[in-house]
């Protein structure tokens, strides 16, 4: 639901597929599965149960690739703030 309501396609998202698999007595078996992209897997995170492992280490490696992005666009905002400083200080001396 929360793909659908932020208007992105499901399908785009979140793919049915059919892989082999190995079964105990060597012979393989065909299953039903989800090929997920990266914001598929955000959604289910964000909207998982955090007393599952799988989804806590969901919820907690987007925490913090969300936090170095922020740092990163900080970082870009202030080096780009420094040329332009640096820039008019060139220009003002000339």
């Amino acid at each position: 639901m929360a793909c659908k309501n932020a208007r992105q396609e499901i399908l785009d998202h979140f793919l049915d597929v059919r892989k082999m698999v190995d079964l105990g007595s060597g012979a393989k078996r065909e299953i039903e599965d989800v090929m997920l992209t990266r914001y598929a897997c955000y959604l289910i995170a964000q909207n998982g149960d955090p007393r599952k492992d799988e989804v806590a280490f969901a919820m907690s490696y987007f925490a913090v690739q969300t936090r170095k992005q922020e740092l990163l666009e900080q970082r870009l905002m202030e080096w780009e703030r420094l040329q332009a400083r640096e820039k008019l200080t060139t220009s003002e001396g000339n």
